[in-house]
C-alpha cells in the first residue's frame, strides 16, 4: 500500500482471546502501512488507543448503530 489503511469492526458477542482480564474483545482495528514508512503507523497506533482508553466511548462504539455514527464517533 502507498498509504495508512485501516479498517475498524465490532463483534457484539465478542471473540474470546484469553486476555488477561477475562474479557472478551469486541472491537477489533486492522491496519496497513507501506513498508517504508512506520511513522505513520505508530502515530495512527497511539491515537487510536488514547480513544479507546475512554469507557464511553468505547460503549458509544459498540451500541453505534451505522458506520457513519462510528466514523462520527472516532472522529470527534
Amino acid at each position: 500500500v502507498d498509504d495508512l489503511v485501516a479498517c475498524f469492526g465490532i463483534k457484539k458477542v465478542g471473540v474470546d482471546f484469553d486476555a488477561l482480564d477475562g474479557e472478551k474483545s469486541r472491537i477489533f482495528i486492522m491496519t496497513l502501512s507501506p513498508v517504508n514508512r512506520s511513522g505513520p503507523h505508530v502515530q495512527f497506533l497511539a491515537e487510536i488507543s488514547q480513544l479507546l482508553t475512554d469507557a464511553e466511548k468505547r460503549e458509544k462504539l459498540l451500541s453505534a448503530a451505522s458506520e457513519e455514527e462510528i466514523l462520527s464517533i472516532l472522529t470527534t
